[in-house]
């Protein structure tokens, strides 16, 4: 693994380098950097949300809940939207690929999210993680437009309500899980 190769396409994503994603959206040696991109920035916002939950009186054991579970969810909101991306853009808008390709370039959009780590800093910390979010989302505009060769209205449209669809879905499942929770707890209550 060339690490080298790794950082400098981490460099040239964050500089929205549209070259560099279609060097990527052809390249399949770069799925594998693309996944260690999301799991380094899955794994730093882990680790500011154990740190968070840590701080704030959550307990070891809750703080490790929460960076197990944080990590989890990182990994697959990244391949859903991956999907959602694939879909919603050569479905609707025709753009030209396959999901190998929306993958590898939106793996490097996901770079950002390292900036998680320090989402356990009060006020700081929410404001990076927004600004990270944000860069993420431009950056994942240059790859979805390079990936499914879309010119720039359809490419907005795409990331706009594969984003929305992913939300909207996150919403319901989180909304199902806490009803769960709460029977569950409610359950165990009467034990």
């Amino acid at each position: 693994m060339d690490f080298g190769r790794i950082i400098s396409g981490v460099i040239r994503a964050v500089q929205l380098d549209s070259n560099f994603f279609e060097e990527v959206e052809h390249d399949e040696s770069r799925s594998q950097e693309a996944l260690i991109v999301v799991l380094v920035a899955v794994v730093a916002s882990a680790i500011g949300s154990f740190l968070f939950s840590l701080i704030n009186g959550g307990g070891f054991f809750g703080a490790l809940g929460t960076l197990v579970s944080s990590a989890i969810m990182g990994i697959v909101t990244y391949f859903f939207w991956a999907f959602l991306i694939y879909i919603v853009g050569t479905r609707f808008f025709e753009g030209t690929a396959d999901f190998g390709e929306v993958q590898r370039t939106l793996g490097f959009a996901w770079a950002p999210q390292v900036l998680g780590i320090l989402s356990f800093i009060p006020v700081l910390g929410g404001i990076v993680t927004f600004v990270a979010w944000i860069w993420s989302l431009a950056i994942g505009f240059v790859a979805t437009r390079q990936s499914l060769d879309l010119d720039n209205g359809k490419t907005a449209l795409t990331v706009v309500i594969a984003t929305v669809i992913g939300i909207v879905i996150q919403l319901i499942f989180g909304m199902i899980m806490g009803g769960v929770g709460m029977i569950g707890s409610s359950i165990a209550g009467m034990f």
